[in-house]
C-alpha cells in the first residue's frame, strides 16, 4: 500500500499523543528553545507507512546541538484517528513518485 500524507489536527487528542511522543524524548521541555534565535520544535506532517503511522518534527537551531535537528517518531497500528488531507495534485504526485521506486 502506497504511503498517504495525512493531517493531525491541533487541539485534539490525537495531536496532544503526537506532541507526547516528542515530550518523552525531550525531557519534559518539547519546545526546547533556542535562546539566540527562537526557534523551538515544530511538527512537519504525518504519513502512513503500511499499517503505521509516521509523525516527523524538526528543529532548526536545537540549544543543545547547534544544528537542525528531526525526529521521526512511529506509531504502529492505527493509534490515532487521522484525517486524511491530500489534495488531487499532491496525490498525482506522490502515486508517481511511488511509481519510479
Amino acid at each position: 500500500m502506497p504511503s498517504q500524507l495525512v493531517f493531525v489536527e491541533p487541539g485534539t487528542a490525537a495531536w496532544d499523543s503526537v506532541w507526547a511522543l516528542l515530550l518523552a524524548e525531550t525531557a519534559g521541555d518539547p519546545a526546547q528553545l533556542c535562546r539566540c534565535c527562537g526557534e523551538v520544535w515544530q511538527y512537519m506532517g504525518s504519513y502512513t507507512n503500511g499499517a503505521d503511522t509516521v509523525h516527523e518534527f524538526r528543529h532548526r537551531h536545537s540549544p543543545i546541538t547547534g544544528r537542525r535537528e528531526y525526529r521521526r517518531f512511529t506509531q504502529r497500528g492505527e493509534l490515532l484517528p487521522v484525517r486524511a488531507t491530500l489534495s488531487p495534485a499532491a496525490a498525482a504526485l506522490l502515486a508517481q513518485i511511488e511509481s519510479a521506486r
